[in-house]
């Protein structure tokens, strides 16, 4: 008697596109700019301040501009290269995280020329 063997879902995998690869590759240096970012942001801190104080020094708060702004760029160009990559047939589940990101970098970004402030 043969033993049956369960088979590897093609979903999880490493992508097999270069631009599946990119994506995957690009959101992953999205996520650990925002997280740098963050770091700065707390290490100075930014988010501990009382209401009309104003204690955070200048080049965190343009560091962390850059780099929030870095992290935005890396994710819409990411969810660029998975849309690519899905539609040459890469079926990757790792291409769900760079799509969410662009969806999400969509969001902030209309939220942010939409919301008066």
């Amino acid at each position: 008697m043969t033993a049956i063997r369960p088979q590897k879902s093609p979903f999880v995998r490493w992508p097999s596109t270069e631009q599946g690869r990119r994506a995957v590759i690009l959101w992953g240096a999205a996520v650990g700019v925002l997280v740098m970012a963050l770091l700065v942001t707390l290490a100075t801190g930014g988010v501990y301040q009382e209401a009309g104080e104003d204690s955070t020094p200048t080049w965190a708060r343009a560091l962390s501009a850059i780099l929030g702004i870095a992290a935005l760029g890396g994710a819409v160009i990411g969810g660029v290269y998975a849309v690519l990559a899905l539609r040459k047939g890469d079926r990757s589940a790792l291409l769900f995280f760079p799509l969410l990101a662009l969806v999400l970098a969509a969001v902030f970004l209309i939220g942010e020329f939409a919301v008066p402030h």
